[in-house]
This record gives structure tokens, sequence and C-alpha cells, in this order.
């Protein structure tokens, strides 16, 4: 039996099968797909809890602003009666602030308004100001309550008074009247509707608060 040489062991070498260290193109592929399709899936879910979360934080913000201005609004209806606000249907609301009672128990009011109103269309906002120079208030002999006209009320400039606060985000506003109450007269209960705005909200992009508030007399005046 002839003995094997040295050249036909290594051809017997080569036909054996080698074992294999690397992967195949074929695997290599399937895994590139199964990394990019898990990566979309994270960065999907990142992009998706980021947006909820900045929503989140953007309406409470908004909502607490909101919730901070219709307090002070009520404060200011509790600090004058019926005969003190004027209503308008334009969504601007005026009220003749209580000072002090006099030593016979009368009612003497200060000599500004509070103007409450949706100043800046492009950018709305909800503002508090006081005008300190309206003649009816300032030159008042008996210091009672004043309310607006309602031609003089729909004519008052944005811009007019001392602004006190001003509430970005909201963009609607109106104090409504007892349904049962005819304006220029105020019944005994007003409620207060602000809209808020929330530019990053996916569904739910406006956001109504309302409340509802007893004046200190019952009635219309």
């Amino acid at each position: 039996m002839p003995t094997p040489t040295l050249l036909s062991r290594g051809f017997a070498r080569a036909r054996r099968p080698a074992h294999r260290a690397g992967m195949t193109l074929l695997e290599v592929l399937v895994a590139c797909f199964l990394m990019s399709l898990l990566g979309t899936v994270l960065i999907r879910t990142a992009i998706i809890s980021y947006r909820i979360g900045h929503e989140e934080l953007e309406r409470s913000t908004l909502e607490s602003q909101a919730i901070l201005a219709s307090r002070r609004i009520e404060s200011d209806i509790l600090n004058t009666n019926a005969a003190g606000i004027s209503l308008s249907e334009q969504s601007r609301f005026v009220c003749h602030p209580l000072t002090t009672l006099s030593q016979t128990g009368e009612q003497i009011f200060d000599t500004k308004l509070i103007f409450w109103r949706i100043a800046n269309p492009d950018r709305p906002s909800l503002v508090r100001s006081e005008i300190l120079d309206n003649p009816a208030v300032t030159d008042s002999e008996d210091r009672g309550p004043y309310r607006l006209p309602t031609a003089e009320l729909d004519a008052l400039s944005l811009d007019v008074g001392r602004k006190t606060l001003e509430v970005r985000g909201i963009s609607g506003f109106n104090v409504e009247n007892s349904s049962d109450v005819k304006l220029p007269q105020v019944g005994g209960a007003l409620s207060v509707i602000l809209e808020i705005d929330i530019p990053l909200a996916t569904t739910r992009k406006k956001v109504q608060l309302k409340r509802t508030i007893a004046l200190r007399t019952s009635g219309g005046i």
C-alpha cells in the first residue's frame, strides 16, 4: 500500500469542512435589519414619551396660570357689588372695587376701575389693568359704585390703564351674566370662563375652565 505523501495529505485536509469563525452575509444583513428595527422602536418610544411629557408639563402650567387668574377675577368680583360691575358682549369686564365702610356702614368705593380683557390677538393673553383717570370715579363726591355705560366699555382701548397682571396662553375670556338677567343689569351670580390654547397638544388643543361666583348682593341692580 503506497505511503501518503505530504502533498496528498494537504489535499485531504483541504477537502475536510473547516470550522467557520465568522458570519455569513445573510446573517449580517438579518442582524442589521433587527438592530435597525429595534432602534426605530426605541427612538419612536423616546420621542412619544418626550412629547407626552412636554405636553403634560405645558398643560399643567397653563391650567395652573388660568386657575390663578380665575381666582384673581373672583377676588375682584367679591370686592364689589352688582352695581359696581360692567359687562359687555365683547368679552370685557370692569369692576369698581370697594375700599372700606363709613362709620354709618355705607360702602365707600375706590377712585379706580379694574379692567379685564384679552389683549394682543396675535399673541393672546389675559390682561388686568387699573384705570386711574376716569372722572366718574375720581371726581365722585358720594364715592358710590359706578357702572360703565355699555358703549363706553366697548370703546375702551386694550392698552388703557396701568397693567398689573398678564397671563399668557389664554385665548378666550368672558364673564357671563345670569341667564334670566339682561345687560346692562347684573344678576346675583356670574360665571367666569377662560379658554386655554395648548400648542403642543396632539388631541385637546383647547381647555375651558368655568367658575361660578355669587355676588355680595343678590338680584339685579
